[in-house]
C-alpha cells in the first residue's frame, strides 16, 4: 500500500483486504501443527502425514479462495480487512507500531 505526502498530511485512511484467506489459514494452521500418535507405548511422528495433508489442502486452497471470494463479494463481506493510516514518516529504520 502506498501513501503520498498529501495523503499522510491529511491522515487519509485506506482499506486493504486479503483475497487468499483459505490458503493463508491452511498454511498457518498446518505450518504450526505437530502431531504425535501414541500406540502401544510408542510415540509415532506423523510429519509425513501432515506434509501430505498440507500438500492436498494447499492444492485445493486456490479454488476454495475463489469460491469464498465470490460468496463474500456477493454478500458484501470482506475477510481479513484492515484500515491503514500513516501518522508520520521519518528516514531510517522501519518500525510497525500497533
Amino acid at each position: 500500500m502506498r501513501f503520498n505526502s498529501t495523503e499522510i498530511e491529511r491522515g487519509t485512511v485506506k482499506s486493504v483486504h486479503t483475497r487468499d484467506a483459505v490458503r493463508a489459514t491452511v498454511s498457518t494452521l498446518l505450518g504450526q501443527t505437530k502431531l504425535t500418535v501414541r500406540a502401544a507405548g510408542l510415540g509415532l511422528s506423523t510429519s509425513a502425514l501432515t506434509s501430505a495433508v498440507r500438500g492436498v489442502l494447499t492444492t485445493v486452497a486456490g479454488p476454495l479462495d475463489t469460491l469464498v471470494n465470490g460468496l463474500s463479494d456477493l454478500l458484501g463481506v470482506r475477510l481479513g480487512e484492515a484500515d491503514v493510516r500513516v501518522n508520520g514518516v521519518r528516514c531510517g529504520g522501519a518500525a510497525l507500531v500497533a
